[in-house]
């Protein structure tokens, strides 16, 4: 539930989210502040507007307008700017209320709140007669009540809106909805209705595109963000609709789901709110679109953790995160993002799955032909009982380039998470001119506690250049550090800079019990101008083996 419109600052110091005592990355800060404080506003115009249609629908000016098509109920507008929409209005169908508007618009400081009796569990409201921009409250106020809002024409969350709903709610710009029965309920062609009391079953597009849909926050150079929606815990947001653009905002599904589904062709895609753990299936779209997020964010943190899923064509970071925490006693959600094209995290953008107690983080699940990190990272950690979850990395090429990392760490009696990378080509790439040595950019896996979690690669070629880095690390705790493991058929290693800072390394320092394993399985090997493959112990019990199996080495 969304509650207030207060702004949240961007930085602070937290204790138990998993980066205990330190301040957290510029774009993960602001997400735990905002589940804290349980508050926020949204919006302003994205940047990011890239179709002829898009541009147009974001620059439009509506002045607030509330008015009923008369397709399930009496025609006519409303009186605002506190619009009040009974079930009366509508349409009721067992526990499925129906609405339907020719124009549905909110201005500023105006609201609309729906109401009912206590038995309706959906509340189904379209828009037929163009695109809406909301920039006022969108209530609900039947207890429990999921609220699906669909406009085929696009839709536009203005710099002061509010959702305000205790169910699951659901924004899409598909044509129609699918009931779980047959029945549907058609924005595009209403003469197609057949209302009935089964509960949402998909999102049917006709295509051949679909319309955007923008959640607009503040401007980067305001230095703070908004949330526009946050659910109440275990409730679940989906944004499904042609280009999703997230600019300067928060979205909050704690012990929950969020997914954001962009398509961009004819096709259904299934759908169940009440089920936090459903995936769902682009199969059926030859074409989908792009998901764009920009000094925004997703937070899931809850017990158990929630469940954050992105699928697209395209997939981009710009200093956005995703954070999602488990504080309960069973496995969390964690992290899926799948793209057909392109999957990119830049400018200090982060994904995270955290394990706070007794139960396991969610895995970080990347896959998509393209995988680039720059100046980002991706994280799983285990601070409690619980273990940590894994990170998989699916794709032809995939890069770490600048000061990017993967990390895998534990400080409490949970295992560590593993690392594992199956791609065609694998590049790891500091940036020589950051500093006076240079940045590093890779892998790291590191216990303080429990079990070390491993790194597993299998590629064509991997390639640590300049500052390009694996490292497995044993500080602490009661087990040695992780195994490292490549299977490529050419690994190459190579210092530009001379300073020594590329390297596969395992390291047993302080209160480690001991180094992990490096195993190398590869075709050719190339140690270049300096780079270094090493295993070290200093005064914490043995280093860690070197295994190298290799048709030709260079050194």
């Amino acid at each position: 539930m969304s509650v207030g419109s207060q702004i949240l600052p961007r930085q602070f110091v937290v204790g138990r989210d998993g980066y205990c005592g330190s301040a957290l990355p510029g774009a993960i800060a602001p997400i735990v502040q905002a589940g804290r404080a349980r508050k926020g506003a949204p919006t302003m115009v994205a940047a990011f507007l890239a179709e002829l249609y898009f541009l147009l629908l974001a620059t439009v000016a509506h002045a607030g307008q509330v008015v009923h098509d008369g397709t399930v109920g009496p025609a006519g507008a409303l009186t605002g700017p506190a619009y009040v929409i009974p079930d009366t209005a509508g349409t009721t169908r067992g526990n499925n209320l129906f609405h339907s508007f020719s124009q549905f618009d909110l201005s500023e400081g105006d609201s609309a709140t729906f109401t009912g009796p206590a038995n309706i569990h959906n509340v189904i409201a379209r828009v037929t007669g163009g695109p809406s921009t909301i920039d006022g409250a969108l209530n609900c106020d039947i207890p429990g009540a999921n609220f699906f809002f669909i406009n085929p024409f696009g839709v536009i969350f203005g710099e002061h809106a509010t959702v305000n709903v205790s169910g699951s709610f659901a924004v899409t710009t598909a044509d129609y909805v699918k009931l779980a029965d047959g029945g549907r309920f058609d924005a595009r062609n209403p003469a197609n209705d057949v209302l009935t009391a089964a509960p949402v079953s998909a999102f049917g597009f006709l295509g051949p595109t679909a319309a955007p849909i923008v959640i607009e926050g503040l401007p980067a150079e305001a230095g703070d963000v908004t949330m526009p929606v946050f659910l109440v815990d275990g409730k679940s947001l989906w944004v499904v609709g042609g280009d999703i653009s997230l600019q300067g905002t928060l979205l909050g599904a704690p012990a929950g789901q969020i997914a954001l589904v962009s398509v961009a062709s004819a096709g259904e895609l299934g759908v169940d709110v009440d089920n936090p753990h459903f995936q769902p299936d682009t199969s059926s779209f030859p074409t989908l679109g792009s998901v764009t997020l920009s000094d925004s964010g997703l937070y899931l943190t809850g017990v158990p953790g929630g469940l954050a899923i992105i699928e697209a064509d395209q997939i981009r970071f710009r200093n956005a995160a995703i954070l999602a925490g488990n504080d309960g006693d069973t496995r969390g959600g964690g992290v899926r993002l799948i793209a057909r094209s392109e999957i990119s995290l830049d400018a200090g953008s982060s994904i995270s799955a955290l394990a706070l107690g007794d139960g396991d983080g969610g895995d970080v699940i990347l896959a998509a032909p393209t995988i680039q990190l720059r100046n980002s990272s991706i994280g799983t950690t285990a601070v409690g009982n619980g273990n940590a979850g894994n990170v998989l990395i699916t794709a032809n090429d995939f890069s770490i380039l600048d000061s990017a990392g993967i990390s895998a760490e534990n400080s409490g009696a949970g295992a560590g998470g593993n690392i594992t990378i199956q791609a065609d080509h694998v590049l790891f790439r500091g940036d020589p001119t950051f500093g006076v040595l240079g940045s590093q950019a890779g892998l790291t896996v590191q216990t303080a506690g429990g079990p070390a979690g491993s790194v597993h690669i299998e590629a064509t070629t991997v390639e640590l250049i300049t500052g390009g880095r694996i490292v497995s690390d044993s500080l602490a705790g009661t087990s040695p550090g992780g195994a490292i493991t490549i299977k490529a058929q050419t690994l190459t290693l190579d210092d530009h800079s001379g300073n020594g800072r590329t390297t596969i390394s395992s390291q047993s320092i302080g209160g480690g019990v001991g180094g992990g394993n490096i195993v190398l399985d590869v075709g050719t090997l190339q140690v270049l101008n300096g780079a270094q493959i090493t295993t070290t112990s200093v005064n914490a019990g043995p280093a860690g083996s070197i295994n190298i199996h290799a048709t030709d080495v260079t050194l």
